[in-house]
């Protein structure tokens, strides 16, 4: 298994698609970070616990991304905005 194989299976994100709060569960300490499709960043924080729940309800409906800083790595996930 790849190192980003490795971080993808330690996160979790839920519900996809949302119609506003999106739960993100990872590793205490890894950095979260969405941006939008023209790639201006909406949200980022460092984590302090397993479960960050992000409100995106005041965001217009549509694609977004996640990704998620782990140990000098990365991953990143679409998610859809309803």
């Amino acid at each position: 298994m790849g190192v980003n194989e490795s971080i993808k299976s330690e996160i979790s994100i839920y519900p996809n698609p949302t119609n506003g709060v999106v739960n993100v569960k990872t590793k205490t300490g890894d950095v979260v970070v969405v941006h939008d499709l023209s790639g201006k960043i909406i949200f980022s924080d460092s984590v302090s616990s397993e479960l960050t729940k992000i409100d995106l309800s005041l965001f217009e409906d549509g694609v977004y991304f996640v990704t998620i800083l782990s140990d000098g790595n990365s991953v990143t996930e679409k998610l859809i905005k309803r």
